[in-house]
């Protein structure tokens, strides 16, 4: 292999004597000497065991001639090896024996053991009718034989009539089960502050949802073609549901907030984005590897079974395929999947802007006209679109700029509300209930102005002048030809946490003394 000389000797020092502990409650018991195996933690463990775990697949594939199944027409696969993880692939019970014997003959050359408690025949009896009879065993212990299995996180079944909907569900439930764990434990140690939550929900909760999307996410991605996802926000993806209920609780909105809004203002897209960019990578490592690559051949056939070049495969077989599913993803962004050429990064841009298109349609029609936010008549999307006039034109990619300074939860909550419009302004309060009325009779009842009582007029009600006066590190808003333009300029403080933190104090004091005033309006009446 090349490694002599000093490198070597360094090597068999290194693993000439390893001593390891055990902790059990916080307690380290005694060392012991560890004489098998590679060092834990060890960054070169997992170099040094593949490239002693490789010669199984060599000598499994000269033992065992013409044993396996077939990848691509021409090319057999007998074993599958990911660390220590190990699958032996052949088309009857005769041919897996063989792998078994031959395994168990490199295992005792090697100083190896199988753990035989965790391992398994499967039998996909749809191929051979007499494998779900047959039996196998290892180093003369029988194999149970099951249906189903798991490898890698991955669920492989021959019973499931979807095996592909039941890896979703079991990654929703997963990720479900993790992400109410870490809102437990940010309530625990007390983080409220957005930005942190975030950014542990994206490590800790979207990676275990987004695990093996590679395999399962292709039947998602594709309903992108026709829209039917919403582009990622449709309320039966599964994977929304978790970040829209981590979003609720974090930003501490009512289930009515406009999930749009929320992830805007964190700086999201949906989680469909997050595996499109994933399955994106995967292809276009895939599609890099050299020609005649087994992973590259067998993904090349799937394809011309999914583009129809395959002769003998049933129409209806060939919707259902994996391949078609991906083959619909990759043209709705705009893949040439046919040629097995790459996805270029502006093909997933594409796919952000016409989503962002999507979830605005309906807001920014009279806004773009450069009509007044307070001119606006339509009804559908106003907060969106209050959203676009006042707060946020731009949708920035790192979200709004308090995200980093709040860290109490009723300044958080307070903000999140004045931003994202589930507030107790009249503007909001008035659209239900018994005191219900149409826009621009939802006036403030604090003054005389005969005014919509709105975002806005926050920071122009006379009756909160001295209050406000009590502030001077508040957003001053003039009168000005285009009072939207100033009200966004005001919104926009960027990385200026004290001004933030003054306006979440400022926020709070109003809407408290807002209530003293209504509730006496009420009593006076």
């Amino acid at each position: 292999m090349g490694v002599h000389g000093a490198m070597l000797d360094t090597l068999q020092r290194m693993h000439g004597k390893i001593t390891m502990r055990l902790r059990l409650s916080g307690m380290l018991g005694d060392p012991f000497s560890a004489d098998m195996g590679v060092k834990q933690g060890d960054p070169l463990s997992p170099l040094l065991f593949g490239l002693f775990i490789d010669r199984c697949q060599q000598f499994l594939t000269s033992q065992c001639p013409g044993i396996g199944v077939n990848i691509t027409k021409d090319m057999l696969a007998c074993v599958l090896l990911y660390a220590d993880d190990l699958v032996l692939l052949a088309k009857d019970a005769p041919g897996l024996q063989a792998l078994l014997d031959t395994l168990h003959i490199f295992c005792q050359a090697n100083h190896l053991t199988v753990n035989t408690t965790k391992s398994v025949a499967v039998t996909f009896h749809g191929v051979c009718p007499k494998a779900k009879h047959a039996s196998v065993q290892y180093a003369g212990m029988p194999l149970p034989v099951q249906d189903k299995f798991t490898y890698l996180g991955i669920p492989f079944s021959t019973s499931t009539p979807n095996p592909i909907h039941d890896m979703r569900h079991g990654h929703y439930t997963k990720a479900n089960a993790a992400m109410h764990a870490l809102l437990q434990r940010c309530r625990e140690v007390g983080i409220h502050n957005v930005r942190l939550r975030y950014n542990l929900f994206r490590s800790l909760v979207a990676t275990v949802l987004a695990y093996g999307c590679e395999v399962w996410s292709v039947y998602e991605l594709a309903r992108i073609a026709t829209q039917e996802s919403a582009w990622g926000m449709g309320s039966k993806l599964l994977g929304e549901n978790v970040h829209k209920t981590f979003l609720r609780d974090t930003l501490q909105v009512p289930k009515s907030a406009c999930i749009v809004l929320m992830m805007s203002e964190v700086g999201a897209a949906p989680m469909m984005h997050g595996w499109a960019k994933q399955m994106a990578g995967w292809w276009n490592r895939m599609v890099a590897r050299r020609d005649g690559d087994m992973v590259k051949e067998a993904l090349r056939d799937s394809m011309d079974i999914a583009c129809g070049r395959i002769d003998g495969v049933h129409a209806s077989k060939v919707q259902q395929c994996w391949a078609s599913a991906l083959r619909a993803f990759l043209g709705a962004v705009g893949a040439d999947c046919s040629a097995l050429s790459p996805i270029p990064p502006s093909a997933l841009e594409a796919m952000h802007k016409s989503w962002q298109q999507f979830a605005w349609a309906d807001s920014t029609n009279e806004i773009d006209q450069g009509i007044a936010l307070r001119q606006v008549q339509a009804s559908t999307g106003f907060k969106r679109a209050t959203y676009r006039a006042w707060f946020c034109q731009e949708v920035p990619e790192q979200g709004a700029g308090w995200l980093r300074f709040l860290n109490t939860r009723k300044q958080i909550k307070t903000m999140a509300a004045f931003r994202l419009g589930t507030h107790e302004l009249g503007v909001n309060a008035m659209r239900f209930g018994p005191n219900k009325a149409e826009r621009k009779q939802r006036v403030c009842k604090c003054c005389d102005k005969n005014v919509v009582d709105d975002e806005r007029h926050v920071f122009e009600c006379a009756e909160f002048a001295t209050l406000r006066a009590q502030h001077p590190l508040l957003p001053s808003l003039p009168l000005a030809t285009d009072p939207d333009a100033t009200m966004r300029t005001a919104m926009d403080m960027d990385a200026d946490g004290k001004r933030w933190r003054a306006l979440a104090d400022y926020l709070i004091k109003h809407m408290t003394k807002r209530q003293q005033l209504l509730a006496a309006i009420v009593d006076g009446i």
